[in-house]
């Protein structure tokens, strides 16, 4: 049954309720004004008593109205349009709006939880980092390192005893030194050199290595591009002010102290090579150090390679890297 069908049923329902009410009975007219009453006055007699006065009666029921009869019709056409209503579809609810924008808001939070991941691994590199610098940071490391720079540096043969050094090797040491340590800006430049006294250099390295030595100066050839001129009038050497050679740096891997109050060093020989290069240094090999500390100053007592390494490998090594 449609719209149209079923608001014609209303309509019907609607007249007949209309014509089952009944007419409405017209209004009683209002009892004309009582004319007055003349009230003769008699004089009161002592013996007579007032009259009681009449007792009020309660006023009869209105009659109640006839229930009207029920037009022809009303009740078959009261059943229809109910029956109509109950037939009608139940009308679902609407669905919920879709989400909108599920998509973004799903990779904004993949993109916060990868950043959240990514702070998390930054700080622990960071505290990483800073532990491997305190490490690094030790003084009695930091103090051996630049010990052991100029036997690095020369690539100093193994030895037991410093004694067993030739005096080039041990002048070698010594001028060294003088150059790690930042001596020679103590002394006169002339051309890009500096003179250097022998009895200077004799004291550093025999610091350096804890002995009283006296070597025979002559000029050392260092390398085929660096020299050391040994001025025999002047009892100097003629150092570079500021020398450049491509050769070894330390990277200290083990310090222990031993019982006899001796330092054993493990030390790693990194080839050096330039900056733009972006692969971790190599090492070339290893040597262990005995050194000596007292009053702050640290002293080489002897040298040797780590673990059946030759001393003609290391050469050639060298020569390769070279």
């Amino acid at each position: 049954m449609n719209e149209q069908e079923i608001s014609a049923l209303v309509d019907e329902v609607l007249r007949g309720k209309q014509a089952q009410r009944p007419a409405e009975a017209p209004k009683p007219e209002a009892d004309p004004a009582p004319a007055a009453v003349q009230v003769v006055s008699h004089a009161a007699e002592p013996d007579d008593e007032p009259a009681p006065a009449p007792a009020p009666q309660d006023p009869a029921p209105a009659a109640e109205p006839p229930e009207p009869a029920a037009a022809p019709g009303a009740e078959e056409r009261r059943s229809r349009l109910y029956a109509a209503l109950d037939a009608q579809p139940e009308r679902k609810p609407a669905p919920a709006p879709k989400q909108k924008y599920r998509t973004r808001d799903l990779l904004t939070g993949l993109l916060l939880v990868a950043l959240a991941l990514f702070g998390v691994y930054a700080l622990i590199v960071r505290i990483r980092d800073h532990a491997a610098a305190l490490r690094a940071s030790d003084p009695a490391k930091e103090a051996a390192k630049a010990c052991i720079l100029p036997l690095v540096i020369t690539d100093l043969p193994e030895f037991s005893d410093p004694g067993e050094l030739s005096d080039d090797q041990f002048l070698t040491a010594a001028i060294w030194a003088a150059v790690t340590e930042g001596k020679l800006a103590q002394y006169e430049e002339s051309f890009g050199l500096c003179s250097v006294p022998v009895s200077d250099l004799t004291a550093l390295g025999n610091r350096l290595f804890g002995v009283n030595r006296s070597p025979a100066y002559h000029t050392i050839g260092f390398s085929g591009e660096l020299r050391f001129y040994y001025d025999a009038e002047a009892g100097c050497y003629m150092l570079p002010a500021d020398p450049e050679l491509f050769t070894y740096e330390p990277e200290i891997r083990e310090m222990t102290q031993n019982a006899d109050g001796l330092y054993t060093v493990t030390a790693d020989y990194l080839a050096e090579q330039p900056a733009w290069k972006q692969t971790a240094p190599q090492t070339v090999k290893t040597m262990v150090f005995t050194l000596a500390e007292s009053g702050g100053n640290w002293q080489v007592r002897a040298a040797k390679l780590r673990g059946g390494e030759s001393p003609d490998e290391n050469s050639q090594e060298k020569d390769e890297s070279e």
